[in-house]
């Protein structure tokens, strides 16, 4: 009860200074205070676990509706591409890293693997791989697309501005 009353106080100040996610944020900032402290350790148990992914994998299913067969066929490739490339450099990155730091080859793949961060917390927990490494490492990710990026594009911008002056 703690860590989920916590995590509401947290959602609410991220929300407040405008931090995307912030719900999603709050919950796992919240579990990873608890599970650093040992003051809210634990696990999903399997009979909630379950049907929560059903019902992701649901709400994720419904965004094909309506969607013809071309534009599928040109998305899987697309996908396809993509999702090797980014596995492949998550595998360089992961290899690097853990010959570098000693850190198991395991744990770094699932921080460093492309996904939707949930996902890979669950991922995480189900390997038994540490699942604070791995959310720090995603929502490193996150701030980095969502702070980092907008700015370098702002600055982007300007200066083209500036040459077509």
């Amino acid at each position: 009860m703690a860590t989920a009353s916590g995590g509401i106080l947290f959602a609410f100040a991220l929300k407040r200074f405008r931090v995307p996610a912030s719900f999603l944020l709050g919950g796992l900032l919240a579990s990873s205070i608890g599970h650093l402290t040992d003051f809210g350790p634990g696990a999903i148990p399997i009979w909630l676990s379950v049907p929560a992914f059903i019902v992701m994998g649901t709400l994720i299913g419904t965004r094909f509706s309506g969607l013809r067969l071309l534009a599928l066929r040109k998305a899987v490739v697309a996908a396809f591409v993509v999702t090797v490339f980014a596995g492949l450099m998550t595998v360089v990155g992961a290899l690097i890293i853990t010959f570098a730091l000693d850190i198991s080859v395991h744990q770094v793949l699932v921080a460093f693997a492309p996904g939707g961060l949930e996902a890979m917390a669950a991922m995480a927990i189900l390997l038994g791989v540490n699942p604070a490494f791995v959310s720090a490492h995603h929502v490193a990710r996150i701030l980095f697309l969502t702070v980092v990026i907008p700015i370098v594009l702002r600055d982007a911008q300007k200066t083209t501005n500036k040459q077509k002056s």
